[in-house]
């Protein structure tokens, strides 16, 4: 249950808009990424909360998702289990530099219209070349996104939920793809499932 320096990162930052009066409340989403072949004793969000309550956020004011399991139900299960029954309609997502992208799309594809989204960027102190090869997977990642969610109608969460639960790996009972496959398909640049 330890944080990537990268995660820390992010963390920090949202400590950092809190303590600015920037926003009321903070959610940390993740379980754990479904590419893992390993269930960690705690969820990601858990251990952002843990770290972000030792940096001056009170517990009463940070909202866990432990459902997520990639961008997408990061995305997805904060919009429609904690943001859309509050009713609120303003969103500020913290995220990586090297995730901005991607996450900015899957974003204003589950939210929708609706929203007002605002991404805040962090750099990350990684070496030149691994930022390189992660912005090379991350896009690859995001044209596989774009394929498989392009067509869905921004902001419809049954639509974005009926693919989730019925054809993503990390989150479907039953798929035709899975994670072995799904590995190799990013590493080698295959362009469907």
């Amino acid at each position: 249950g330890r944080l990537k320096p990268t995660s820390l990162q992010r963390v920090d930052k949202a400590v950092e808009l809190f303590k600015e009066g920037v926003t009321e409340y903070v959610i940390f989403s993740g379980a754990w990424s479904f590419m893992y072949n390993y269930k960690p004793p705690i969820t990601e969000a858990r251990a952002m909360q843990e770290y972000a309550i030792t940096h001056g956020i009170p517990y009463d004011k940070i909202l866990l998702d432990e459902e997520a399991r990639d961008t997408i139900g990061n995305a997805y299960f904060p919009k429609v289990r904690i943001i859309k029954p509050r009713g609120w309609r303003n969103v500020m997502v913290v995220t990586s530099e090297f995730h901005l992208k991607r996450t900015q799309y899957i974003f204003e594809k589950v939210f929708g219209p609706d929203y007002n989204l605002k991404f805040i960027a962090v750099m990350s102190a990684l070496p030149q070349d691994v930022l390189t090869h992660i912005i090379d997977v991350e896009e690859k990642n995001l044209q596989l996104t774009q394929r498989k969610i392009g067509q869905i109608p921004a902001g419809d969460d049954k639509a974005i939920g009926e693919f989730l639960f019925t054809k993503h790996p990390a989150y479907a009972k039953y798929t035709r793809i899975k994670r072995a496959f799904l590995i190799h398909m990013l590493r080698h640049n295959h362009r469907t499932f």
